[in-house]
């Protein structure tokens, strides 16, 4: 189950707990008890999102720094580039030449080492 999906049920559950909370207002002590649970679902909802969005990636740099570090990484094995040689634009997939700095088609800058 993806987390998006996860985020949508626990708002469809906090929705469903205050509609319920709403529906049953004549009953202070439930509707404020299903009011309560409606919170920490809501807040679960909210902290789950923003901690899949902008929390850890799945990457991790730090593996990558003692890599390089270490020495067992070593960039001597790519190819090389040419340094006359054509660019691809990501964005547009155009294919241009390095010369002009930028993409002609949608002003995409490209940089390339040296």
């Amino acid at each position: 189950m993806s987390w998006r999906s996860r985020c949508l049920q626990l708002v469809a559950i906090s929705a469903l707990l205050a509609i319920s909370a709403g529906a049953l207002w004549q009953f202070r002590l439930l509707s404020s008890a299903l009011l309560v649970l409606a919170v920490p679902f809501t807040l679960w909802a909210i902290g789950l999102y923003v901690y899949m969005r902008f929390g850890p990636g799945k990457y991790n740099l730090d593996e990558l720094r003692e890599l390089v570090l270490e020495g067992q990484y070593d960039d001597s094995d790519l190819p090389d580039v040419d340094p006359e040689g054509d660019l691809f634009c990501p964005c547009c997939q155009s294919v241009y030449n390095v010369k002009f700095g930028v993409c002609p088609t949608c002003a995409t800058r490209q940089t390339r080492k040296k």
